[in-house]
């Protein structure tokens, strides 16, 4: 019989396995606190399994026209996504102002155009360099 949820793995591990929304951040952010707990009082760890979705196709891009997903599914997913709604969480509590959820924005979209702009500029590496780093050469002695 097909195991549905990861986390019902947990048990043969002799460790709690817990299902949670990954796409509510407020839910995951309690489940990963009661793990931490958990291991902080000596009861071992916690398999969280956080069932979310992907909205970009596997190669990490949108519109490949691949058929395994209909658009009727991705929309009905992008209403439920992770940060939007995590917004409607902080403007209704009064955490955050949509002023500076938007400045958050802009910081964040001016360091991800600095990491691209670092990569476009930067040398490619040494063909003998490719590998460095990549395999792990074992303890030594």
């Amino acid at each position: 019989q097909a195991i549905v949820d990861v986390a019902d793995r947990a048990a043969g591990y002799g460790m709690p396995g817990v299902v949670v929304d990954g796409m509510d951040v407020v839910a995951v952010y309690e489940a990963a606190g009661e793990a931490i707990d958990r291991a902080r009082k000596g009861e071992g760890p916690t398999l969280l399994e956080c069932k979310t979705y992907r909205f970009y196709d596997h190669v990490g891009v949108r519109g490949m026209g691949l058929t395994y997903r209909t658009d009727e599914e991705l929309e009905e997913w992008k209403a439920k996504d992770a940060i939007q709604s995590f917004e409607k969480v902080l403007l209704k509590q009064k955490v955050m102002s949509q002023k500076k959820i938007d400045q958050v924005y802009d910081e964040v979209n001016a360091d991800i155009e600095k990491a691209i702009s670092f990569a476009e500029t930067s040398p490619y590496p040494a063909p003998e360099d490719l590998l460095t780093d990549v395999y792990n050469q074992g303890a030594t002695a």
